[in-house]
């Protein structure tokens, strides 16, 4: 275990007094007190290897622990602070999506996003303009839309969704589900349903975030959701949370959320996450969403709800709502309930207030 990493550089002074010659060193947990710094400016820059950190060791405890436990739990290990929001003064020809995000967010104080699933366009089209004041975004499958005879071309029902989103300022994510290699991940960007031109996100599995993607994404183009799991009653399953974990830090940590390419998260969770990230702050700071949010459904057969409530007290920054706003007799009304719900609750854990 390293702690200041001090007694563990008088173990190497010893060693090497005795002839040897530390090449590298390794360390079952840090405890993220300074170590690794310490032994960067002895002259170990890139020759130190932590195998677990106080974070993570935390993070594995809250993800395995029953949720009636996690509460107790985050009061031992320490709940994660909420970050900071970015602010109004932001030039906004410069800015990423993930800053646009949050001063929509803040503007019409709504951290809402409505999932319209629906294969009719028309209808999505009419539920986007019911609840266009009422959102943040919205989240579409248009690979699934069953394209009407009377307008032909799928473009024209992209474009006019993409000119509502730009009049009333709300953003579009596709909710493609990248899981290819790189380079086809891209293709589809730019294939026949021109994603990439009408979309500000689009969501890709973990696995799928690779460096051909980072490279072909073009400047102020489109930015990637990375999911975590699902809300889908095996979500759990899809990977381990080893392997969730690493890459998630890998995300943050090395550089590919800094490149502007990941705007945020899916994950039914986000304290694991952050937890786990400790003091590193990524710039700028990703946006976690939740879906599966219902005030009214417990159980569906393949879907695991939450309330608001207990999304944002598992660090939401979004919630993800469809069925119960798209299959009200008036989406917008229902909308407007539930992002003022949200709002509430957005606020009272902690969330800042725009400079």
């Amino acid at each position: 275990m390293i702690t200041s990493g001090a007694s563990l550089y008088e173990s190497i002074s010893t060693l090497t007094q005795a002839g040897y010659s530390v090449v590298h060193v390794i360390t079952i947990v840090d405890r993220l007190c300074g170590g690794e710094e310490y032994l960067r400016g002895k002259g170990y820059d890139g020759k130190y290897t932590a195998c677990l950190t106080i974070n993570s060791i935390c993070a594995h405890m809250y993800y395995n622990t029953k949720y009636h436990n996690k509460l107790a739990l985050t009061k031992i290990i320490g709940r994660p602070s909420r970050p900071s929001s970015p602010t109004r003064s932001t030039n906004s020809t410069n800015s990423t999506t993930c800053q646009r995000l949050h001063r929509r967010i803040y503007d019409v104080q709504s951290p809402l996003c409505v999932a319209i699933d629906s294969t009719d366009p028309y209808e999505v089209y009419r539920i986007a303009c019911a609840v266009s004041k009422e959102v943040c975004m919205i989240k579409i499958h248009s690979d699934t839309w069953i394209i009407p005879e009377d307008m032909p071309d799928h473009a024209n029902h992209m474009q006019r969704l993409a000119d509502l989103a730009s009049t009333e300022g709300f953003l579009i994510m596709e909710d493609r589900k990248l899981a290819d290699i790189g380079k086809t991940n891209v293709k589809q960007l730019n294939g026949a349903l021109q994603i990439e031109k009408y979309c500000s996100l689009i969501t890709v599995h973990t696995f799928s975030i690779t460096e051909d993607m980072i490279k072909a994404r073009r400047p102020g183009g489109i930015e990637y959701v990375v999911i975590q799991d699902m809300s889908h009653s095996l979500g759990k399953e899809m990977t381990t949370f080893d392997y969730q974990l690493r890459r998630h830090q890998e995300i943050t940590q090395h550089g590919q959320h800094g490149k502007n390419t990941v705007c945020g998260f899916v994950t039914q969770d986000a304290i694991p996450y952050i937890a786990a990230r400790g003091a590193i702050v990524p710039s700028p700071l990703p946006l976690y969403m939740i879906p599966g949010i219902s005030n009214e459904i417990t159980a569906e057969r393949d879907q695991r709800y939450i309330t608001i409530a207990e999304a944002f007290a598992r660090m939401a920054d979004i919630i993800i709502v469809g069925r119960d706003i798209c299959n009200s007799d008036d989406p917008g009304l229902k909308a407007r309930e539930y992002k003022e719900l949200a709002w509430a609750d957005y606020k009272a854990e902690g969330k800042k207030e725009l400079a």
